[in-house]
């Protein structure tokens, strides 16, 4: 839709609901750190193609209902959850490897745990960890019946090295 449009429709739709929140911005400061933190680009567009099917997000407290397509309303009607959640893959020293996604509140010490090392003499015997993601899983059933989860974001919650 036109710019215009789309500020009309979302000043009345968040009136008041960004009070201590991020606000919308084209400042190349907070561009640049979205882009460190999310996928975004060229590659991201690419793999849409011509597809209607992904969430537009704006972070925000407001009351919208499923006629202004909330990520919330749209999840529930195709089936998949956006969490706050970690996701760790694990490998044994025969090459299988196992996700676990779980649930965590926020500073709990979930981004410490997104980086586990193993023991040295696990990781002697073959044992790996890595993160898949340490702040948003979107989970879905799949076809298969087993559970999915992918991390939209790139990297750690936009943490300073400091804080971890």
């Amino acid at each position: 839709m036109d710019p215009k449009e789309a500020y009309d429709k979302l000043n009345k739709l968040f009136n008041g609901s960004m009070k201590g929140r991020i606000e919308l911005t084209d400042s190349i400061y907070v561009v640049l750190n979205m882009d460190i933190m999310t996928r975004i680009g060229k590659n991201v567009l690419d793999q849409l193609g011509d597809s209607n099917d992904f969430v537009r997000g704006l972070h925000g407290k407001a009351e919208i209902d499923e006629e202004n397509r909330i990520a919330s309303y749209q999840g529930k009607n195709e089936g998949w959850l956006a969490e706050h959640m970690l996701i760790l893959g694990l490998q044994n020293p025969e090459g299988e490897i196992k996700y676990i996604a779980a649930a965590f509140p926020s500073a709990c010490g979930k981004t410490n745990l997104a980086m586990l090392i193993p023991p040295e003499e696990y990781l002697k015997q073959g044992y790996k960890v890595w993160t898949v993601g340490d702040d948003i899983a979107w989970l879905k059933i799949g076809k298969d019946g087993q559970l999915w989860a992918v991390n939209p974001e790139a990297g750690f919650s936009a943490l300073h090295p400091e804080q971890i």
